[in-house]
């Protein structure tokens, strides 16, 4: 059933007109009219992420779609998505694969659908391509682990969710399971995943709904449906709040503290704590960024962050400062949550409220951010009009609900990693 949406933005001088419907093999459309450049994007998301799959996999698959065709080798493949000023990238995270066409908008849909069926849908992985695309998934793996935020991460998904090994592992994978996988290994990772179920395909910018339709059409007609789906881990939580300090010989510390709670990105709470968050730590006049850098100097950077990640969400604080001060960091993080009073005042309120405003326009301000927030929106299974409901939201949210929220949050249910301590 098609539904049709009217988004009014303050930002906008125009409104932008969100058409969704349903294509062949149940596929889901989304399509966003934007007139203010000549651009196309055109995404296919499937729900193949890395959470679906062994580590590395659904990443390794995802990035070497693009190397070579049954028709066509990489060159001749690059060189018809180039010839037309076109770009075509994938996306892999714990959720989804995705598949980015960008391209001018005087370019016709079956030429786009061309691009798809060249780069992806006919994707052959070449023995020769994929030893290179491995060599370079390992270089970013070495990189990845002398990140302190990425060492961070990892051991605090460990302790957050013990039981989803899929989940804790790196998206990219480990050395010894890239190396592992073989060309049969991912042709059948990449048939799997054409062949999902709730697949979202989104198109937005400088078209007509019907160039759009006939689009989507040829586009879902490749997805034909697999005789097996994917299953997705679920993120049950076994362990104890516990403090993890490893590298003491690191002469700058990196700290990421987080907490799991059972907030719904569908209700009003979800958007309580993400003021509560844009409070905490989610600005420069945030209490965290004033209180441990600015009057302390304790911290040479802080944040915090709030998400949703299946039916919960997760609050986090992450930053960096000099080993000697881990310590004290955290008696003043406990202090924090003790003294409430003292993160919450009208002032502060006021600013994040505005602040926080601001972001949720500015995620819709262009034709990228329109399609990022889509993307979002089909991981988390939202509705097309999820941004306007969010900002709808804020508008309703008190002083009061936040100070309200902050009372259920105390520091001994926090998870917490120090790297250099």
């Amino acid at each position: 059933m098609k539904k049709l949406l009217l988004i009014v933005l303050a930002s906008f001088s125009a409104a932008a007109q969100t058409v969704e419907w349903e294509a062949d093999n149940h596929t889901k459309v989304i399509f966003v009219e934007t007139k203010e450049i000549p651009i196309i994007d055109v995404a296919i998301a499937f729900h193949a992420g890395s959470r679906y799959a062994q580590p590395g996999l659904a990443n390794f698959t995802g990035q070497a779609t693009m190397l070579g065709s049954k028709f066509f080798n990489k060159e001749q493949v690059n060189a018809k998505v180039s010839i037309t000023g076109s770009e075509i990238k994938t996306y892999v995270d714990e959720e989804l694969t995705v598949y980015h066409l960008r391209s001018l908008s005087n370019i016709s849909q079956e030429t786009i659908v061309d691009q798809f069926n060249s780069a992806v849908f006919n994707a052959a992985f070449p023995s020769q391509e994929l030893r290179l695309q491995k060599q370079n998934i390992l270089s970013d793996i070495a990189y990845e682990q002398a990140q302190p935020e990425e060492v961070a991460k990892k051991h605090l998904y460990k302790s957050l969710f013990p039981s989803a090994s899929r989940y804790n592992s790196p998206i990219k994978g480990y050395p010894d399971t890239i190396d592992n996988y073989h060309t049969s290994d991912l042709q059948k990772y990449h048939a799997k995943t054409l062949g999902q179920p709730y697949t979202t395909i989104i198109i937005v910018g400088n078209t007509s709904i019907d160039n759009a339709k006939r689009m989507s059409k040829a586009l879902s007609q490749k997805l034909i449906a697999s005789n097996s789906t994917f299953t997705k881990e679920k993120l049950y939580t076994a362990n104890d709040p516990q403090t993890i300090s490893i590298k003491p010989e690191q002469k700058q510390s990196y700290f990421l503290l987080a907490t799991k709670m059972p907030v719904s990105s569908t209700e009003k709470p979800f958007v309580t704590h993400l003021l509560l968050n844009e409070i905490i730590g989610g600005n420069s006049s945030s209490y965290l960024f004033q209180s441990l850098r600015d009057n302390e100097g304790l911290v040479s950077s802080i944040k915090s962050n709030f998400e949703n990640i299946d039916d919960f969400s997760l609050l986090s604080i992450s930053g960096q400062s000099q080993t000697k001060d881990n310590a004290k960091i955290d008696d003043l993080l406990n202090e924090a949550f003790k003294h409430k009073a003292n993160i919450i005042t009208e002032k502060r309120f006021k600013i994040a409220k505005e602040s926080l405003k601001n972001k949720l326009l500015m995620n819709t301000s262009s034709n990228k951010k329109k399609l990022e927030r889509l993307i979002v929106g089909a991981k988390n299974n939202h509705s097309i009009n999820y941004d306007e409901w969010l900002i709808e939201t804020l508008a309703s949210v008190t002083i009061k609900d936040v100070a309200e929220a902050l009372q259920h949050i105390s520091d001994n249910q926090f998870y917490k990693v120090y790297l250099g301590c």
